[in-house]
């Protein structure tokens, strides 16, 4: 009775999902929704608008409005229009009906009857809120931000409309497809500034990550290990190693290897490539069932280095020290694990990606208590190979050996393997690949071909095929679908495969397999946010059927995040089966860190099966305690375990005790550190950040004296300064030293390096520069200097001088301090008697003078040149003058008078298009400050027949002309 329950409430949870969400939106059509606007007062009332609609920055299209006397109302079918809302108005346009965002939103609108069917509810409305003009509906802005869950900024002053939603419009989903990337890392603005390039060298100094550990149980069997993770520049290529040991085997894991990447690519006789690696290896991922190891050989890649061409699932892998666990989190939900990793390397293969977003996150736990964490974002949208490219990976590869001799039993294909895989795209929506690996030793089993598809169903989600057979006739087949709906991911995969369990087994294993997951957010609200996974999965084979369904559910709130998982297993007949679970709670409690999980069976017996308590606290800034008990529920066993952390700047020392059941006990203690050297700087430290496997930025900060941008001479190093890594999201403080060391940098991401002005010592001090971005590499230690000069300031009186010779202050005009290659370097605002004054300038070279705009009357004869020195001067009296321009009276040829610069420019693209014949010079305005008008011009003359004869022969061709007098500046 349980199994039946708890597969059917598993199905219809699942069905259910993409339907909740949508229960949740129609609760939001009654809010009220913001509508500002600014540079409202110089637009006449019942005036027509053109406004340019953005949305995040992006912009979207031109939509009309109407000034009306309580606001503003939006022409209804231009907006409905630029949104992609399925909204269709009928022909003498008194009645909308349609859709927006989802089909199940829909949306009514009757001008007679005057209300609106928002979702399920009916809105009535008053002739105020809209009006009707040359067949166009113009309606009050505040209702359609009420009935669709907009926000509206209206800019009267540059005609922009910047509009935000609650929930994802169609037209944001339609930009994301545009915008497609499947890279590691979140949206982010892009670096820009000066970059600074990180080479390989001939030689560069190692980086080392060194952990060593002593245990001893009950003071007889003792074990002491020793970790080494390294990296470093050797004949420009990367080169990183691991090396681990113990008692009684010196040399139990490692791995070397050199490699090279360039996103641009090298090229290397006939091919070009971004990824050269060489000595162990991970070889090619020719697709289908195939699993990869790391072997001794060599791998060729022009795959992008930022981009990941296979959208089905991925691979995360990464170095660790011996002895440490870790944990894998998918968007909320921890969906794998791995427990003391005694090879230096997590890896978690073949991890199946949702349709949209990925969001990974890798918890580490060190053996003594250590907590690291690391985050990697995934978006899949669509194929991720537009059409045309092609992309190859090829290695060649000693599968089973390492370069010193490790040995992993893969008896069938052992020996010098050659695999291959290339990508192509055929269109945006359709890409195919084909992979081999052959045999280059005779191995048993020869070859295996590999074929697979990759189709894009109308942005809508993603159908993969793939293909698998060897020599000896087993077979792989593969079908998955994956969609997104209300953001819930859902998938389903068909698997048929036959395998040889055995070496020199006859007979094939033939496995069906079918597995349906659904996945997303079924609740968010400030702290709350409620997420879910559930999987069932059918296999069969030879010996029989299984049945597998789990449900995990995981909630996080401000008082932690409590998860419970729900497995099922059912073998050939339903009451053969079994259904436990475990519920986890973690968080922080007044500065305490706490674990709790608790496991129990429902079937076949109702049990408790064990628990675990966790709990951790810091004690001041270097010292932290944590205490553990776990206990077995079936047989009594339990575990009690205590440790103290010393969390130093240039290392991490970790003690830990714990005692057993039957009075073993047991005393470990650990350390680990980094040893780096800079060359550039001669700078050698030891830190506790991981150096061998991380990208690194050494930053030294000081006054420079001399303002050369070199530390030399009588340079002072500053302390405290905080340095910021925009893109990398990391930052850190200068030492007694003035180096700030930023570690766990993202490698390859080239990233803007920045200064907190803000931490700087002295108010006076400013930095010599922006900043500088730089591409971290693995295990390079990228090294920049950051001067900081004495900040400059000048100040002065901006005049006017009429025609009569007569200065006056000039009032609120901009204030340019221009430097090198006319670069506008700060722009200030004179006050109401014309002071103004220039703060924080750096150090050289620079022309200050007023800005004149297209409107202003007046000009600036001479040219003030100011230098700043390296002391902090102050510059007074730098007092600029501007002379206003006489005016010439004539006759105009005007076209017409506008309230807005951007309605008339269109107006005359429209004209000009239509009739460029009749215009023997190019229009222009006139702005009338008094009056707030443009002026439209045809031509210009000083006799009133002249312009009369150019209106003449534009009335003629039905354009609007009048003549009119006009005094004009120079």
């Amino acid at each position: 009775m349980i199994s039946k329950c708890f597969i059917a409430a598993l199905v219809c949870v699942s069905a259910a999902i993409p339907y909740f969400s949508h229960a949740n939106t129609e609760n939001t059509i009654g809010k009220t929704y913001s509508v500002l606007s600014y540079g409202e007062d110089r637009i006449q009332t019942g005036e027509v608008l053109f406004f340019s609609l953005y949305m995040e920055g992006y912009y979207l299209s031109e939509v009309f409005a109407r000034k009306s006397k309580t606001g503003v109302q939006l022409e209804l079918q231009s907006l409905f229009s630029a949104l992609d809302f399925a909204i269709s108005y009928d022909e003498n346009g008194s009645r909308y009906n349609g859709w927006f965002i989802d089909q199940a939103q829909r949306f009514s609108l009757d001008l007679k009857l005057r209300e609106a069917v928002v979702g399920d509810q009916i809105v009535r409305f008053d002739t105020s809120d809209f009006a009707q003009i040359d067949g166009e509906v113009y309606f009050d802005a505040r209702r359609v931000s009420s009935w669709f869950g907009l926000q509206f900024k209206f800019n009267y002053q540059d005609l922009k409309l910047q509009m935000s939603s609650e929930q994802q419009l169609p037209i944001e989903r339609r930009i994301e497809r545009q915008n497609r990337q499947f890279s590691p890392g979140t949206a982010q603005q892009s670096p820009v500034l000066p970059w600074k390039a990180t080479p390989y060298q001939v030689w560069s100094p190692p980086l080392l990550d060194i952990q060593g550990s002593f245990n001893t149980m009950n003071l007889k069997d003792n074990v002491a290990s020793l970790s080494l993770l390294g990296s470093q520049d050797i004949a420009f290529w990367n080169t990183a190693y691991f090396l681990s040991g113990r008692s009684g085997d010196l040399l139990s894991e490692s791995r070397i290897s050199a490699s090279r990447e360039n996103e641009s690519g090298v090229d290397f006789g006939p091919i070009t490539a971004t990824q050269v690696e060489i000595g162990d290896v991970l070889g090619t991922r020719i697709g289908g069932n195939y699993r990869t190891s790391y072997a001794r050989g060599v791998r060729v890649s022009d795959r992008p280095l930022y981009r990941q061409i296979d959208t089905q699932t991925v691979r995360i892998s990464g170095v660790i020290q011996v002895g440490w666990d870790v944990e894998l989190y998918q968007n909320g939900l921890m969906i794998d694990q791995r427990l003391n990793v005694q090879s230096g390397l997590y890896d978690f293969e073949s991890i199946e990606l949702y349709f949209g977003s990925n969001e990974f996150e890798l918890v580490m736990y060190g053996p003594q208590g250590q907590v690291l964490q690391e985050s990697r974002s995934y978006f899949v949208a669509g194929n991720n190979i537009a059409e045309g490219e092609g992309y190859f990976d090829t290695s060649i590869v000693d599968t089973g050996k390492t370069l010193l001799g490790d040995n992993v039993g893969m008896p069938d294909i052992s020996g010098w393997n050659l695999l291959s895989r290339y990508d192509y795209g055929f269109s945006d929506d359709l890409s195919v690949y084909g992979g081999m690996r052959y045999g280059l030793e005779g191995q048993e089993n020869v070859y295996q071909l590999n074929i697979g598809a990759s189709y894009d169903v109308w942005n809508k989600g993603i159908l993969n095929v793939d293909l698998s057979r060897d020599e000896q006739g087993a077979r792989y087949y593969q079908f998955q679908g994956r969609t997104q709906v209300n953001q819930h991911a859902l998938s389903f995969v068909l698997t048929d495969h036959k395998v040889r369990t055995e070496l020199g087994q006859a007979s094939l294993q033939h496995t069906q397999e079918f597995a349906v997951r659904a996945a997303g957010t079924l609740y968010r609200h400030n702290h709350v946010r409620l997420n879910y996974q559930n999987t069932l999965n059918w296999r069969r084979e030879q010996a029989g059927s299984d049945l597998l369904g789990s449900s995990l559910l995981s909630v996080a709130t401000q008082f932690g995040t409590f998860s419970n998982q729900l497995d099922y297993h059912q073998t050939n007949s339903a009451s053969d089966h079994t259904l436990k679970g475990i519920t986890r709670w973690q968080g922080r409690v007044r500065g305490t860190y706490g674990r709790i999980g608790l496991g129990y069976q429902l079937h076949p017996q109702k049990q408790l099966s064990d628990y675990q308590i966790q709990l951790s606290r810091i004690l001041d800034s270097q010292f932290d305690v944590e205490l553990d008990y776990t206990k077995s529920l079936i047989n009594e066993d339990y575990e009690i375990g205590a440790g103290v952390n010393w969390q130093h700047d240039r290392f991490r020392l970790t003690g830990r005790f714990s005692y057993l059941q039957n009075d073993d006990w047991q005393v470990g203690l650990t350390g680990q550190f980094s040893l780096g050297y800079q060359s550039y700087s001669n700078e050698f430290f030891i830190t506790d950040r991981r150096l061998a496997s991380t990208g690194s930025v050494l930053v030294k900060v000081f006054l420079d004296q001399n303002n050369n941008a070199i530390f030399d001479g009588n340079d002072r190093l500053l302390e405290g300064v905080k340095i910021r890594s925009v893109q990398g999201f990391s930052q850190a403080f200068t030492d007694t030293k003035g180096v700030a060391l930023l570690g766990n940098m993202p490698l390859n991401r080239q990233t803007d390096i920045v200064m907190d002005e803000e931490s700087l010592p002295d108010p006076f001090y400013i930095a010599a520069h922006d900043g500088r971005s730089i591409t971290p590499r693995k295990g390079f230690l990228a090294y920049l200097e950051y001067p900081v000069v004495h900040a400059g300031e000048l100040e002065g009186v901006a005049y006017e001088k009429d025609l009569n010779g007569q200065e006056q202050p000039l009032a609120y005009a901009d204030i340019e301090l221009v430097g090198r290659n006319q670069k506008v370097v700060a722009t200030v605002k004179s006050a109401y008697d014309g002071y103004y004054v220039f703060s924080n300038i750096r150090p050289g070279q620079y022309e200050a003078r007023v800005k004149k705009r297209s409107t202003d009357n007046f000009r600036q004869h001479n040219t003030v040149e100011v230098a700043l020195s390296n002391h902090g001067d102050v510059l007074l009296e730098v007092d600029l003058l501007v002379e206003q321009l006489p005016h010439y009276k004539g006759y105009i040829a005007r076209g017409g008078e506008f309230d807005s610069l951007t309605i008339l420019q269109a107006y005359v693209a429209i004209v000009f298009k239509r009739s460029r014949h009749l215009f023997s010079t190019k229009p222009f305005y006139v702005h009338d400050k008094k009056r707030k008008k443009y002026l439209l011009g045809y031509k210009f003359a000083k006799q009133s027949q002249q312009a009369a004869r150019a209106c003449l022969k534009l009335k003629q061709n039905h354009i609007t002309c009048e003549v009119e007098r006009i005094s004009v500046a120079q």
